[in-house]
């Protein structure tokens, strides 16, 4: 893999915001056009070693909070007395609705939605940490990733009670839903478990339908993710090479109107020298996948890359790759694919020494259009559908919007 490529310089964010000083920007969204930014507020202690700022014992108080493009916020909503706080937000692609999800206390999730303004549309606890949470396009369906799959549906006033997907056909009674997507128009919904099913189920009109399933062989799925049209979806996952024992990061492909009868990826594709695969993103036609992941052997300029695959009828074609400086942590799409981000970092076990991360953006065909750099890891980073802005996070406590070097739709 090259070395990571000259970091253009004098890019600076339109704006920042450190809403809970102390605290991880776990996860934050964005509406297509850019117009509603949401974020929120996590912490968890990596130990005594780690170089990760600290925050008062918990109980403490966390929050989901929204922003104009502009900066200026629009609403907060505090959640009081939390051992971690939010895990993960989404917000619909016309900005109607927003939604949260994290935990509590032990045993104690939550879900969490809310309308443009910021009133209240649900507020539902579930037995275990919300990992993440998906909106159709219009707000109107809501999934949650916890213990189990849910789906909340928006009847006018608010969500109602949810219908359950069960875990029970994975034979593993301590499973739970790691991640889930849903498409545009609500209809369908990818999710994946921890013990390693990637899961496509239909919606009803509100009500779960039949999964079709399918669980990878020696290794787990970390990430599910699935096109705007519905058409495709793809997996991020580590698999053991039972030949050499070790790890290989791997990108999973499906079509939607295949699997229920095959019940197998169209194609897979390793990450060339990365021990493993933390997220994908798919463009909204299914045809261009992008990923992330940490190389088996790290150099001192590069510790990740991020890949493009495109599905060639039905054949995988890696377009490019380029490395990032720290591990990989997540990777967003426009709707148009024309832009591709990356963010990085990872807690560093040396107390005081600097532990920073990278913000990417790469045109689509992978030239690095500038890079921004924090004083700590980051995780999320999210293009809107639009490309006009970019909204991204950090455990350094602050979040930023970036319009630089985007051309919008």
């Amino acid at each position: 893999m090259a070395t990571p490529a000259p970091i253009p310089g004098g890019v600076l964010p339109a704006w920042s915001k450190t809403p809970f000083a102390g605290q991880y920007v776990n996860s934050v969204a964005t509406s297509a056009d850019g117009s509603i930014n949401v974020a929120g507020t996590y912490f968890l202690g990596y130990g005594p070693s780690s170089s990760q700022g600290s925050t008062p014992p918990p109980p403490f108080t966390v929050g989901i909070l929204a922003w104009d493009a502009n900066g200026n916020q629009l609403w907060e909503n505090d959640i009081k007395n939390v051992t971690e706080g939010v895990y993960w937000v989404a917000v619909s692609r016309d900005g109607s609705t927003a939604a949260g999800g994290g935990l509590i206390s032990t045993g104690n999730g939550f879900v969490y939605a809310y309308d443009a303004k910021g009133n209240s549309l649900l507020s539902a606890s579930v037995k275990a940490r919300t990992n993440m949470v998906a909106l159709s396009a219009n707000g109107k369906y809501l999934v949650a990733a916890a213990d189990q799959l849910y789906l909340y549906t928006n009847k006018g006033s608010g969500f109602g009670a949810p219908s359950i997907l069960s875990l029970s056909f994975t034979n593993s009674p301590d499973d739970y839903v790691v991640a889930a997507g849903i498409s545009s128009d609500g209809s369908t919904i990818v999710a994946s478990t921890a013990s390693g099913f990637v899961v496509l189920v239909p919606n009803n009109n509100g009500t779960l339908g039949t999964p079709s399933y399918w669980q990878v062989p020696n290794g787990s799925i970390h990430w599910a993710a699935i096109s705007a049209d519905g058409s495709a979806f793809a997996a991020a996952g580590t698999v053991k090479n039972q030949m050499s024992d070790a790890d290989i990061g791997m990108v999973f492909y499906f079509k939607t109107a295949d699997f229920p009868a095959s019940q197998e990826p169209n194609w897979s594709m390793p990450l060339p020298a990365c021990q493993n695969c933390r997220c994908v993103a798919i463009r909204d036609d299914g045809e261009v996948v992008t990923a992330v992941g940490s190389l088996a052997t790290p150099t001192e300029t590069a510790t990740g890359g991020l890949f493009l695959f495109e599905d060639n009828n039905g054949e995988p074609l890696q377009a490019w790759t380029q490395p990032t400086v720290r591990a990989p942590n997540s990777t967003s799409l426009d709707s148009a694919g024309n832009y591709v981000t990356a963010a990085d970092g990872y807690p560093d076990a040396s107390p005081g020494k600097p532990s920073p991360g990278y913000f990417y953006l790469y045109d689509s065909a992978g030239n690095l259009k500038w890079s921004y750099q924090t004083n700590n890891m980051s995780w999320p980073m999210q293009i809107t559908a639009n490309a006009n802005a970019v909204f991204a996070g950090s455990d350094d406590s602050s979040v930023y919007y970036f319009t630089a070097g985007l051309s919008g739709k």
